[in-house]
């Protein structure tokens, strides 16, 4: 059977970093912030920490529904901030939980921010491999 692919804008990742885009911006218009991270570092963090989690998920869902090998440089370029952005706040959720509800939401972020650095991980493996075989017949990026 011949090598297939995988097309790599499946439905749960578009939907995951349209709604933690959405979600920032939301947050960044209402100019509020959660509690927990606002007890933890402060009025001032969050809003920075609002900022770079909602542009890493914007810019991570422009790579993925852009076409390779652009869209992969892209899409990491969003997702070591937005891996470490969403565990940081995972970790300071669950400091902060008091509902099982809380430890949920924590669960679900801090799974975003660990398949976004495994994600970031896999698209530096094949960033240099695209760039070994380019440069291996001879041609520039």
């Amino acid at each position: 059977m011949p090598h297939r692919h995988r097309h790599e804008r499946t439905p749960d990742t578009v939907t995951l970093l349209s709604a933690s885009a959405a979600g920032g911006v939301v947050m960044l218009a209402a100019d509020t912030h959660p509690p927990a991270l606002i007890a933890t570092a402060g009025s001032s963090a969050s809003v920075l920490w609002a900022a770079v989690f909602t542009v890493a998920a914007a810019v991570s869902l422009i790579g993925v529904l852009t076409h390779a090998p652009v869209g992969w440089a892209v899409e990491l370029g969003g997702r070591v901030p937005l891996g470490l952005t969403a565990g940081g706040y995972s970790v300071v959720l669950v400091r902060h939980s008091d509902t099982v509800g809380v430890a949920l939401v924590a669960a679900i972020i801090g799974a975003v921010g660990v398949a976004s650095l495994i994600r970031a991980g896999v698209l530096m493996v094949r960033l240099y491999r695209y760039h070994r075989a380019v440069h291996s017949q001879g041609g520039a990026l």
